[in-house]
């Protein structure tokens, strides 16, 4: 897919990997209406940066888990864009808990953003898209929705629901026009990732994601898992699960009981 002048709709793209993704679709010619919580000035900011003469950039702020908010927003960006090409839900939270220490409204937080958001915008811009019968619409799994770990219960569990809905998504519109993939980073050096205490033997940059997410766009895979060591750790624990699963949760103990030492 050639992306220049694609009109893009984005979620989360005020910082980390969504405003790499951002910059770069700019860079390939693309139009992109960015959305996301911070203040309306934040993304005024971020627009300048990626874009200095704001000729292919528009924004709003967005609250991606209040469907009123996402079908208002939606409106906004099919007006000022004239129609909406690619959907990428990149909006996402995590907290880190043990299962018996978890706060529920933290919890059901998690659930709204990462799945509900993920559905929502999906809905409201998948209307727009079966008229015309061509779309694509990426939703942003997680490593840990594939391995989950200790103290990643829920956050996973969300993250797998977003796999388990492209899926069922992709055998709904496929044969429609409409095209549903997952994207998978592995763990990025952003602020998200420093608020939380798991180790790593590499952190990817947001950089290095998101030029992996514009080589996605342009192919027909319906997955893509970024970074090698990701791609291996994934299919070796498909053939062997319970030692992929040891090792993960060591690492991932050990980096959590260190940074509460």
């Amino acid at each position: 897919m050639n992306l220049k002048n694609k009109r893009v709709f984005l979620t989360g793209a005020s910082q980390g990997i969504g405003f790499s993704i951002a910059k770069h679709l700019i860079k390939e010619g693309a139009i992109v209406f960015l959305t996301a919580i911070p203040s309306e000035q934040e993304l005024i900011e971020v627009c300048k940066e990626i874009d200095p003469d704001r000729q292919n950039t528009f924004y709003s702020v967005m609250d991606v888990s209040i469907e009123s908010q996402v079908v208002q927003v939606v409106e906004k960006a099919e007006r000022e864009m004239g129609r909406i090409d690619i959907l990428i839900n990149n909006a996402g939270i995590a907290f880190q808990d043990f299962v018996l220490d978890s706060n529920l409204n933290r919890m059901k937080r998690e659930f709204d953003v990462n799945y509900f958001g993920t559905y929502f915008v999906t809905q409201m811009v998948l209307k727009r898209m079966l008229p015309k019968k061509e779309g694509l619409i990426v939703n942003t799994g997680s490593f840990l929705a594939k391995l989950p770990g200790p103290t990643q219960a829920n956050y996973s569990a969300s993250k797998s629901a977003v796999l388990a809905f492209s899926s069922a998504l992709r055998g709904e519109v496929e044969d429609l026009g409409i095209k549903v993939k997952v994207f998978i980073p592995g763990l990025t050096e952003t602020n998200l990732m420093k608020s939380l205490n798991i180790a790593s033997p590499r952190l990817m940059k947001p950089d290095e994601v998101a030029k992996m997410m514009i080589q996605f766009l342009k192919n027909e895979n319906v997955e893509y898992v970024c970074g090698i060591f990701n791609r291996i750790i994934i299919n070796t624990g498909r053939f062997f699960p319970e030692f992929v699963r040891r090792i993960l949760k060591c690492y991932i103990l050990k980096a959590y009981k260190n940074a509460e030492q």
